[in-house]
């Protein structure tokens, strides 16, 4: 291979230092926080050949550094393992959510198609010009601050406007509560539903829909949710696919009656409380995993490893 112009060689002397070893080093906190000391740049970190040759590394005998590296090899993999499982039944979870979800809705027979211009009010995206953009003021929301969950993350906001361009705005793309929001562009299908006392404005990579009195607004969350293969198969264009208003506009949704709608809302929200108890239990466990590998990195640098 070739290295690139960001990359360094490093070429261990066999018989001072185990290539291993210094992996299994370079792996650790310490060295993280050497490295980190010695970065420059502030747009784009990065930290010189010469800065990189000045981090300290600890040296004991060689055969002592074999012994650690076989040591941490045997760890190691045991970690692997448990986080493997760990994140296997992440994705399981998730899985057995998207199952339950479908199954939902394909038990759900009631109700007619209309097509979402029937039972949306307002189907619009937001503003597709750059407004003038201020240090501090009302968010500008794009696709990445949509989260899981259809939550929408103001305090990941990168730019903002004044109140005076939010007024200018609020005609096409000022969000209320109870409006879905769905992504239109890079990952397509993701979706938020805004929540009282928000205050953000939306860019042209999303699209918002504003049900009317005999949608609820989680319904229709979850049933584009459901179909969300279907919603990605109308979009269109050929090096960025997005998703266009007249299309969606079009899109039929079936529609039972308000009843149905919250005995459905409220099995799909008992289902995602329950998947989301399992991911918290399955993130903890993997940031502990996380925890127990720097302990065991930190004791082996420190000739504390037995």
């Amino acid at each position: 291979m070739i290295t690139a112009v960001d990359c360094t060689i490093v070429r261990p002397e066999a018989d001072k230092l185990d290539q291993d070893f210094l992996v299994y080093y370079t792996q650790s906190k310490a060295y993280q926080r050497d490295i980190e000391e010695r970065c420059t740049g502030t747009t784009r970190k990065r930290i010189s050949r010469k800065n990189l040759g000045l981090i300290p590394i600890p040296l004991p005998p060689l055969e002592e550094q074999k012994r650690i590296v076989a040591v941490l090899d045997q760890a190691f993999a045991a970690l692997d393992r448990a986080r493997a499982n760990a994140e296997a039944n992440l994705a399981d979870a998730e899985e057995l959510f998207d199952i339950a979800l479908q199954n939902v809705f394909a038990t759900t027979a009631k109700g007619s198609d209309r097509a979402l211009r029937d039972v949306c009010s307002v189907i619009t995206d937001g503003t597709h010009n750059a407004p003038p953009y201020v240090n501090d003021g009302i968010p500008m929301l794009d696709t990445k601050n949509i989260g899981d969950g259809f939550v929408i993350e103001e305090a990941s906001a990168s730019k903002f406007i004044s109140r005076e361009t939010d007024a200018q705005l609020a005609g096409r793309c000022k969000p209320r509560p109870g409006d879905v929001l769905i992504s239109s562009r890079g990952t397509i299908g993701k979706l938020a539903i805004v929540e009282d006392g928000q205050d953000f404005n939306i860019m042209g990579n999303i699209i918002l829909l504003r049900p009317r009195p005999e949608l609820r607004p989680l319904y229709l969350a979850y049933r584009l949710m459901a179909e969300v293969v279907k919603i990605q198969n109308i979009s269109r264009g050929a090096a960025q696919k997005g998703l266009y208003l007249k299309p969606m506009r079009e899109y039929p949704i079936r529609l039972p009656d308000l009843k149905t709608q919250d005995g459905i809302i409220a099995k799909l929200e008992g289902i995602s409380n329950a998947r989301g108890s399992l991911q918290g239990n399955y993130l903890n466990k993997l940031a502990d995993l996380d925890g127990l590998r720097q302990s065991i990195l930190q004791k082996a640098f420190a000739g504390e490893l037995t």
